[in-house]
């Protein structure tokens, strides 16, 4: 009986501890699994962004575009590509894409444009219009808009460009020139020629800077000194330009 007592006394004991180990084993499970859960919410719920698009931009700019969003940029310095689009030095490609759903605190990974493979922007300035057209053709870029303006350069003449001479980075395949239309017209309110003597309205139209032509009723009369304006145009009190052709129609004094 006594061995049989001490048996169930060890045998008691030796369960105690068994459920002690036990209850240590599941607890530490529940705990480990409870963290593992919380992590793994914390990933499926963290907050999330829309990538925004930074092609296009230099690094300082996406710098600033990506830390608004939470996201930071990373440059692979070891691949850059040609673009004819993107200027040198500036994004051409973002990993991911503008507009996927990430989550905050991720790197955006960028690869720098190494610009045109093209040649340079030809130099046109100072040529005419067909001129700079000829020229452009050769460097494989088509003139897309011409826009006209007053200058001190003769009329006709390409006095700028975009993009400018010399660049490699550029947009697309086409130049935009400035061209000159000659000097600013000064503008005057036209007098009253008729009846005057055609040498004395000749001198104030060539004096105003006029161009004019002159036609006469009477064209076997070569000498100005007998001619007088009998009609011109445009008429009196009308806004003329000092670039605006007058016409004028004379006869002798006895047709007036």
């Amino acid at each position: 009986m006594f061995f049989r007592g001490l048996f169930f006394v060890i045998l008691k004991n030796e369960m105690k501890k068994l459920f002690y180990y036990l209850l240590i084993i599941i607890s530490g499970g529940f705990i480990s699994f409870f963290a593992f859960w919380q992590t793994l919410s914390y990933e499926v719920k963290g907050e999330t962004v829309k990538t925004p698009s930074i092609v296009g931009k230099s690094v300082k700019e996406a710098e600033v575009i990506l830390g608004s969003k939470g996201l930071f940029l990373e440059v692979n310095r070891g691949r850059k590509v040609y673009s004819d689009y993107i200027e040198r030095n500036k994004i051409a490609i973002q990993i991911p894409e503008a507009g996927k759903i990430i989550k905050k605190n991720r790197k955006i990974e960028v690869i720098l444009s190494k610009g045109s493979k093209r040649d340079k922007i030809p130099d046109v300035l100072g040529l005419t219009i067909e001129e700079a057209s000829k020229k452009a053709n050769l460097h494989g870029l088509k003139v897309s808009r011409i826009a006209t303006v007053y200058s001190d350069n003769e009329e006709g003449i390409v006095i700028a460009q975009s993009p400018e001479s010399g660049s490699s980075g550029i947009f697309n395949d086409k130049i935009k020139l400035l061209v000159s239309k000659g000097k600013k017209p000064n503008f005057y309110k036209m007098p009253d020629l008729r009846l005057k003597p055609l040498i004395d309205v000749e001198r104030v139209l060539r004096k105003m800077g006029f161009q004019f032509v002159v036609k006469t009723f009477a064209n076997q009369i070569r000498d100005k000194r007998v001619l007088f304006v009998k009609e011109q145009f445009p008429l009196p009190g009308y806004i003329v330009s000092s670039d605006q052709i007058i016409t004028l129609k004379v006869v002798m004094r006895e047709s007036l």
